[in-house]
């Protein structure tokens, strides 16, 4: 019995670790090497239509622009109608305007949306790092809110030049005008966002179209600015100037705004 010699627990601790690193190391052995992993994956292109948040926003928006159709075609139409025909005076077979204001506040609401999914669409283009770095959902919020805070900037400077130079009505038809146009121009731009999301429209065409629109809306602008405020021809340069200072260059500072903003995003995230 003396003669007997007890193992310790420790040398049991260091045998049950050498074996276990021996196992280790035959399993090791037999992953294959990195030449004999074949070829590396090619990474699949960012797709719009598999995003999750421009889903949502394009969902969102075909309920409103469902809602104001069906609701609202009536009074759709006609305001359509007179962003084309200069009227004088109001009608008696008018559909009134304060009982179905809510149908261009909710086409104006999908405008301003959609002008923001355009400008995602853009710099998923065009941003760099910026759709890589910032959530998606973020942008197109931030976006949105910025069309919609230019709209009502728009608006304030409006009623302050037009309450200083015109006569009350002249300023109501004209902020009747700009209000139809922003709401009609979601009929332009949800289709077009639909194609962009899911046809996958090459970027440079979806380029051309909005600068496209962005045209025809200026157009359609000057010619009713004609007809509200100048309807004398001594009144071209005052048009030129009211034009200027209140249609184009509130545009390049919007776009300047919008850079901002994103070099902002790309320092916080």
């Amino acid at each position: 019995m003396e003669g007997t010699c007890h193992i310790g627990f420790a040398e049991l601790v260091r045998r049950y670790e050498e074996s276990e690193q021996e196992v280790f190391h035959s399993w090791e052995a037999t992953l294959p090497s990195p030449e004999e992993t074949g070829m590396e994956g090619v990474l699949m292109p960012y797709r719009m239509s598999a995003d999750w948040p421009i889903t949502a926003v394009m969902a969102f928006c075909f309920l409103l622009l469902a809602y104001a159709l069906r609701n609202g075609k009536k009074y759709i139409l006609q305001r359509v109608r007179h962003l084309f025909i200069h009227k004088k005076r109001a009608s008696l077979f008018d559909v009134p305007a304060a009982s179905d204001s809510r149908y261009s506040v909710a086409l104006m609401a999908i405008t301003c949306i959609l002008a923001g999914l355009c400008l995602f669409d853009y710099f998923v283009e065009h941003g760099g790092r910026l759709v890589q770095v910032v959530p998606h959902l973020l942008l197109l919020v931030v976006y949105g809110c910025l069309m919609m805070l230019f709209v009502m900037l728009k608006e304030g400077m409006y009623m302050f030049v037009n309450w200083i130079f015109f006569e009350n009505s002249q300023q109501r038809n004209w902020l009747r005008t700009y209000f139809d146009m922003w709401a009609s121009l979601s009929l332009l731009l949800f289709p077009l966002a639909l194609m962009a999301v899911y046809v996958d429209l090459p970027t440079e065409t979806m380029e051309d179209l909005c600068i496209g629109i962005w045209c025809f809306v200026k157009i359609l602008l000057f010619y009713k600015c004609v007809r509200n405020f100048f309807r004398h021809f001594y009144g071209v340069l005052h048009l030129i100037l009211y034009f200027c200072a209140l249609e184009i260059i509130p545009t390049f500072l919007l776009w300047e705004g919008i850079g901002v903003v994103n070099s902002l995003l790309i320092l916080k995230f």
